[in-house]
């Protein structure tokens, strides 16, 4: 503990109302109580902002002289006070608290000197919104509340106002507000206070982060025991913003146009998809590197003094700092976000100015602007540090597609945006297809009331969503979105027939178009998608589009390997991926890894395509690409079942290592089944890919039998995505233990647990492990009503009446399971507590 180090001055540093008085005092008292240690707390909240040294020192003899005290001068008497030494003539430790020193800094930091060079044994413990500023400072950052402690609070905090928090719906929703409210004690305390007067969907509701948030309005019902700067949220922020110089209230201001952050806490640090970078700051609010004018009449920012007003209001609590290995970032908690935009809002009506419009109109450009330069970049080495900062930026992409996608006069910037995250494959890296979807279409039907007509930049995009729409099988979809380009193209009904009855010919079209629709003939078995493909590359290539021409080689050499003949799919898989290596894109060459394990298993070359999978994974993981991760675990499915195939033709067969092989098969295809829910993928609708799956599904199944590849697949299902367990399985770098062949349920309870389909099987094993059914709905991505129905078949294929009987049917092999997932159960509070 640092107040028991060798630390003199220690301060905790936290925006108004995160806990750092309640953590100092609980600090210094349990020091107290162990070692017995003197201990003096000055409350300095009640000084006048910039107050002198004088009034700091008049605090100080307040809280440390005893009531009378008639000696030389009250400093003296101070320091004779804190200067306490044992029967041997040592110094003793001594601690001193100032509490809340934000607001007279300049005088607190002059006499914390004087005390520290002053009083040998003393610690002081100051708290702040800032740092003090002494030259030995130990800062201490006082982090937000973690999930579990927000909830808890909560939950205290209800029960004051006669609510109990128990039932899982209502703990979802203490969860959604608590993280609107970014796990700030005071301000879930004041949410909490609100169920006196309404029910916690009208609380959630009241959370929008927009204009309509009324969190401003909440006032914290006690009078009696609270500081007056806490009773609103507006107050605990005002109290920060009244600190702040002119300069630093107008850029505190101007960030609220950029997305809320959240706090990361320690571990957080460098993590992407929080706050933006000091360009996209200077871009969007100072005036000398704008694209407008200054239209702003209460003052200037200029980017010289960018860093040092964005390093002041970082000491001032008031913005994050997101620190990576390269780089920084900023951003406002949603809650000093919408205390900014009412600052500019206050502005605007005094001066008629909307400045908050301006600031938008830039933060627009800029995000296209990035988007529009990327394109051309995209396959090159660059390609890493492209996705990095779509991720890192996509709330404030994202931010920009809402503004302009409604806006008849934006509509043109928002194809331009969703045109460059297309062209740099961000939907797929990212898992933001159905929102690239939905921002294209609601994009699409403002352009067509404004006009029938598509300009080239629109089919383009639409051609590109079609694709996207075929590879998540969206058929239904993807054909009308490609009809839409076709008839854009093609206005005569008997052309455009013609056309699609023999697409090979070439008639003209756009690339974009060719290429999505070879696409589409690819994933329904159809041969045409080969020279479909390669001549959209061609046409790629002759427009000097190099993303765009790999990425239709790329699906050429995959129609190559699933349709065309061996050789060639070997020798055209060989150049693309030569191509893909030439360029220097690592995630590209991934992928073509792919499209040359396919070509490699279709010649039996197996050994190296289970080398190209590992090659491809090697850079996926890392890089969190998710959806090349999916397929890469699903290519490495058929080359195990080719394996096996080849296993057992050999009189000298390892029947355990195919068992073995049999086993990895099935476990994977539990990972891809929680991959199609992640992405929103409909595999039936993929033709060869599934039926290739399908292939490899039935060979495991053949081996294992159904009993032990259930099992198998089952384990496979909780393998966790977010640590990347299936590619990692795929890889070969996750040790996952293996069903024991020898623990078998007894017969009668092996036969009556594989009549229930695999989804009930599922359903049982959480229902065995104590899930609700409510829970179980939410773990598995479905409604409580198909729960219900789900238990209600397992009761009637088990002959039970209860819940409590399905544990007996569970085969043995799967009690680990079992018990894995009653330890993850949500739990009540009673409960929790009983434990």
């Amino acid at each position: 503990m640092l107040l028991l180090g060798s630390a003199r001055l220690v301060t905790l540093i936290g925006s108004g109302g995160i806990g750092k008085t309640r953590l100092a005092e609980e600090a210094v008292w349990r020091i107290h109580r162990a070692r017995r240690t003197s201990v003096f707390i000055v409350r300095l909240a009640g000084l006048v902002r910039g107050a002198d040294v004088g009034a700091v020192e008049d605090a100080i003899a307040a809280a440390v002289l005893v009531r009378g005290f008639a000696g030389r001068s009250e400093w003296e008497g101070v320091v004779e006070a804190l200067t306490m030494r044992n029967g041997a003539g040592r110094d003793q430790s001594v601690v001193l608290v100032l509490d809340n020193c934000e607001h007279v800094l300049a005088a607190v930091g002059e006499v914390i000197g004087r005390l520290l060079d002053t009083v040998a044994g003393l610690t002081i413990l100051a708290t702040s919104r800032e740092p003090v500023g002494w030259i030995d400072e130990q800062l201490v950052p006082v982090q937000p509340l973690s999930v579990d402690q927000s909830l808890e609070l909560f939950r205290r905090r209800a029960e004051l106002t006669g609510n109990l928090i128990t039932e899982p719906k209502d703990v979802a929703l203490v969860q959604r507000i608590c993280r609107h409210l970014h796990g700030h004690p005071l301000y879930i305390r004041l949410a909490a206070a609100r169920m006196f007067y309404e029910p916690l969907a009208m609380i959630l509701g009241q959370l929008s982060g927009d204009r309509s948030d009324m969190r401003m309005r909440w006032v914290h019902g006690p009078r009696i025991g609270g500081e007056p700067r806490h009773r609103t949220i507006s107050d605990v922020i005002g109290w920060s913003y009244d600190l702040c110089d002119e300069k630093e209230r107008l850029l505190l201001d101007r960030l609220s146009v950029f997305a809320p952050g959240f706090d990361t806490g320690p571990e957080g640090n460098g993590l992407l998809g929080v706050g933006v970078e000091e360009a996209a700051v200077a871009a969007v609010c100072c005036d000398d590197t704008a694209d407008t004018g200054g239209p702003f009449q209460a003052g200037r920012l200029h980017h010289d003094e960018l860093r040092m007003l964005l390093d002041r209001l970082v000491d001032r609590s008031l913005v994050s700092v997101h620190i990576s290995d390269a780089t920084v970032r900023y951003s406002l908690l949603e809650s000093v976000r919408l205390f900014g935009q009412a600052r500019l809002a206050d502005h605007a009506e005094a001066t008629g100015v909307d400045t908050l419009a301006v600031l938008r109109g830039r933060h627009l450009r800029y995000y296209r602007d990035r988007l529009v330069a990327a394109q051309s970049t995209w396959f090159s080495p660059s390609e890493r540090e492209l996705l990095d900062w779509v991720r890192s930026s996509w709330d404030n992409i994202k931010l920009a597609m809402e503004a302009s996608c409604g806006d008849a006069k934006d509509t043109h910037l928002c194809w331009e945006i969703v045109a460059g995250l297309l062209a740099i494959r961000a939907p797929f890296h990212t898992g933001t297809l159905p929102s690239i979807r939905r921002w294209a279409q609601q994009t699409l039907n403002t352009a067509r009331a404004q006009s029938t007509e598509l300009d080239d930049l629109q089919i383009g995009v639409l051609a590109r969503i079609g694709w996207i729409a075929t590879s998540q099988g969206q058929r239904q979809y993807a054909a009308e979105v490609l009809e839409d380009c076709l008839t854009a193209e093609i206005p005569d009904p008997a052309l455009r027939k013609q056309w699609r009855r023999a697409p090979e010919t070439d008639i003209g079209l756009p690339a974009a178009i060719e290429f999505a629709w070879g696409v589409d003939l690819l994933f329904r078995g159809n041969k045409t998608s080969i020279a479909l493909l390669a001549r959209a590359n061609e046409k790629f290539a002759e427009l000097g589009d190099r993303g765009d021409a790999w990425i239709a080689a790329f699906y050429g050499a995959v129609a190559h390997a699933l349709l065309g003949q061996r050789e060639e799919a070997l020798e055209l898989a060989r150049r693309v991926l030569q191509e893909t290596i030439d360029s220097g894109s690592t995630l590209a060459k991934s992928w073509t890894e792919l499209a040359w394990a396919m070509a490699l298993t279709k010649n039996g070359k197996l050994d190296a395509a289970y080398e190209a999978i590992r090659d491809a994974l090697a850079v996926q993981i890392p890089a969190r690409d998710r959806w090349g991760g999916m397929w890469s675990v699903i290519v490495r499915t058929w080359v195990l079942a080719r394996t096996i195939t080849d296993h057992l033709v050999d009189d000298a067969v390892d029947r355990q290592q195919v068992k073995a092989l049999a086993t990895e098969i099935a476990m994977l295809a539990g990972g891809i089944k929680t991959f199609q829910k992640l992405f929103k993928i409909d595999l039936k609708n993929l033709g060869p890919l599934i039926a290739e799956t399908d292939v490899a599904m039935n060979v495991a199944l053949k081996v294992l039998g159904q009993r032990e590849f259930l099992i198998a697949e089952a384990q496979g299902s909780a393998l966790r995505l977010e640590d990347d367990e299936p590619q990692r399985l795929a890889a070969g770098t996750l040790a996952v233990p293996s069903p024991d062949p020898e623990n078998r349920a007894r017969p009668e309870a092996q036969s009556e647990w594989d009549v229930l389909s695999g989804a009930e099987q599922g359903v049982a094993v959480l229902a065995a492990a104590g899930w609700s059914n409510s829970s179980i709905g939410a773990r598995r991505g479905t409604s409580t009503k198909t729960v219900d129905a789900q238990i209600y078949s397992i009761f009637q294929k088990l002959a039970i009446t209860s819940r409590a009987d399905i544990a007996r049917f569970v085969p043995e092999a799967m009690q680990e399971l079992v018990q894995a997932e009653r330890d993850r159960r949500p739990r009540r509070q009673g409960e929790r507590a009983r434990r």
